[in-house]
């Protein structure tokens, strides 16, 4: 019994800690949403995600520890970073937001949060870059998709792919997650 007892209670402090994580993250994407937007009103959209291309490029860096961690099936194992009383992992959009620095899935996973608060049409795909220099990069890969003006671009905050407004990667087999 008292096992039980003490599961849930870490269960509850992990679900608070998920909680108070949320929402500190929220407040922090509605900061990088209003720097973007910058004191206009009125901004072209294509000119709002250029600067969040660039506070990210700017605020953040990918992990290359990740790296380090690559699993036979050429996929990477999460690190774990300390935060507050528990742990984010690298895979997590609140590590690049609240740590400025994780995965690609957490940098394009981020991006469309702010994206969305900025009513940007933005998803998350993820897939294989067959456009990659280095063949030790051409593994599982996530990166954005913008629609502005009824075209469809890249976004890619990855250091190893780095593509901004480019025509979609469609040469690459990949899924498309729309989160809303």
């Amino acid at each position: 019994m008292p096992f039980e007892v003490k599961a849930f209670a870490v269960n509850e402090e992990e679900k608070h800690f998920r909680a108070e994580l949320e929402k500190e993250y929220q407040e922090k994407i509605r900061l990088i949403a209003m720097r973007a937007k910058g004191n206009s009103n009125f901004m072209f959209k294509a000119s709002i995600c250029k600067r969040l291309f660039e506070w990210f490029c700017s605020n953040t860096r990918y992990d290359f520890d990740i790296l380090k961690n690559k699993r036979e099936n050429g996929s990477f194992r999460a690190i774990e970073y300390p935060y507050k009383n528990s742990v984010i992992t690298s895979n997590e959009k609140y590590a690049v937001v609240l740590l400025g620095k994780g995965g690609c899935t957490a940098f394009a996973e981020a991006f469309k949060d702010v994206c969305d608060l900025l009513q940007i049409d933005c998803k998350v795909v993820s897939g294989k870059d067959k456009n990659v220099i280095l063949q030790s990069f051409r593994i599982a890969h996530s990166w954005n998709e913008v629609t502005i003006d009824g075209k469809r671009r890249t976004i890619d905050l990855d250091p190893h792919y780095r593509a901004y407004m480019t025509a979609p990667m469609t040469s690459q087999t990949f899924t498309i997650k729309n989160k809303t």
